[in-house]
């Protein structure tokens, strides 16, 4: 607050601008809390949807349209991606996958790419800055990388992906809806081969 030579700000008038601060700072932060609670609502539903998608369907493509949609609203990815691990030929082949503007390029080679290191070493990669990276392709624009295993009953089966093409710097809720997002997605193609094996 300012005020013209040569008036002065009285004490009265300080202690005034301080409440008005004081409640000005707890409108701010009922209103974050407020959003967080909507965020975390949506995430829930997100999930919800998600369960009941594996349990009424043994579609996995349905399943997966679902987890990717969610993937896309709920974490803001741009591209997504759903790779299946297959044990007896040391590859990951896309399952699902949207918003890349290339073509597929098939099966990957365990060993090769981001993929790999993330079904490796059986956790959470992030790469914050993908230029000049190896085995990203340049013409996708992406800039952010996030991968996560999908394991079920111990048992790795396969990879999910998102690409971010804007800087995105995830809080500690963004990375426990992702694995959360990587379990279910474990557990629907689990449910499906499963199924598939009955």
């Amino acid at each position: 607050v300012a005020v013209e030579l040569p008036r002065q700000v009285t004490s009265a008038e300080v202690q005034l601008l301080g409440t008005l601060a004081e409640i000005a700072g707890n409108t701010i932060h009922r209103m974050r809390l407020h959003e967080q609670t909507e965020s975390r609502l949506q995430r829930l539903a997100a999930l919800r949807s998600i369960d009941v998608a594996i349990s009424a369907s043994f579609d996995l493509r349905v399943t997966l349209g679902i987890i990717i949609d969610q993937a896309e609203s709920q974490l803001g990815a741009d591209a997504v991606n759903v790779l299946l691990y297959n044990s007896v030929s040391q590859t990951l082949t896309p399952l699902a996958r949207r918003g890349f503007q290339g073509k597929d390029t098939g099966s990957l080679r365990l060993g090769h790419g981001l993929a790999s290191q993330v079904l490796v070493g059986r956790k959470m990669i992030s790469k914050l800055d993908l230029r000049n990276l190896e085995g990203v392709p340049a013409d996708e624009g992406f800039m952010i990388y996030h991968g996560i295993p999908l394991i079920a009953n111990g048992e790795l089966k396969g990879v999910l992906e998102i690409f971010h093409r804007k800087p995105l710097r995830p809080n500690e809720e963004w990375r426990d809806f992702f694995e959360m997002l990587g379990g279910q997605t474990a557990i629907a193609i689990n449910h499906i081969a499963l199924f598939d094996s009955l």
